[in-house]
């Protein structure tokens, strides 16, 4: 970052004047290395030089400020913004909102939304994400329930990465019956479950207990070309050692390559699952 303020100077020197390419490229160099403070004197400079700072170089050090944990000086650099007749974007809101979310404010959060979409910047897709994330992470299933609800009547449908991280939380959290309906959502909302959903809702049904559903959706995998046959044996006695049943795993035979032959194994295990 020296050399690049070194290289503006000789500019200077020579009788350029720094543009807005090189102010953003510098700020942005300066908070990708933390040096948040001088980022805000190279834009004390912009201003000096006649240049105002654009909506980009406000994202750009407010973002900065969030990830250096100066969430009071990025909310001062927002009102800065709306003083300077620079109105925030969807990107100065999700950054201010993914900063509160992440420090456990939520209800300020979503307070902050209300206030901006009166002042016409609404949220999109990733907003509700970072909502979404925020529920699961603290455990409030029915809030998050409510926020995918919300999401798709915005016009936002979540897509599969979406569904399998609120399908992975789910899971880890015992709502095992909870996740089970919502991948059955997955199918009815036209998106596919892809590899990382099944072996997400496999797992997470090997820890409740219900091994004989978890094979049964391992052996949809397998059919439907998304698990390969040679990793089945691999995932079964992973599911099956979770379980606590290693006596029924140690008595797999390692190839379960067809999938109708899967299915017949499965069923012939089942009174001892």
């Amino acid at each position: 970052m020296d050399q690049a303020f070194e290289v503006k100077s000789e500019m200077v020197k020579n009788g350029f004047s720094a543009d807005y390419i090189i102010y953003r490229s510098l700020i942005a160099g300066l908070c990708l290395v933390e040096r948040v403070e001088d980022a805000y004197m190279v834009m004390n400079e912009m201003r000096a030089n006649g240049k105002f700072p654009d909506v980009l170089i406000y994202n750009t050090i407010i973002n900065g400020l969030c990830k250096g944990n100066m969430v009071v000086k990025a909310f001062k650099l927002l009102d800065e913004m709306k003083g300077k007749q620079c109105s925030p974007d969807v990107y100065t809101v999700n950054i201010l909102i993914s900063s509160l979310c992440k420090a456990g404010k939520i209800d300020q959060a979503k307070k902050l939304l209300e206030d901006m979409t009166m002042e016409g910047c609404d949220g999109d897709g990733v907003t509700f994400s970072i909502f979404l994330n925020s529920f699961l992470k603290s455990g409030n299933w029915l809030a998050a329930r409510q926020c995918l609800n919300s999401m798709m009547e915005e016009g936002w449908d979540p897509d599969v990465v979406t569904y399998t991280i609120t399908l992975t939380t789910l899971c880890k959290t015992g709502h095992i019956e909870a996740a089970h309906k919502l991948m059955d959502e997955m199918w009815v909302s036209g998106v596919t479950p892809d590899a990382v959903t099944y072996v997400t809702m496999i797992h997470g049904l090997s820890r409740a207990d219900k091994i004989v559903e978890a094979c049964r959706l391992l052996g949809q995998a397998i059919a439907k070309d998304l698990i390969p046959a040679d990793d089945a044996y691999s995932i079964l006695v992973g599911c099956l050692s979770k379980a606590g049943k290693l006596q029924t795993a140690s008595e797999l035979p390692q190839d379960l390559a067809a999938e109708g032959g899967f299915l017949d194994l499965i069923s012939s295990f089942q009174p001892r699952l």
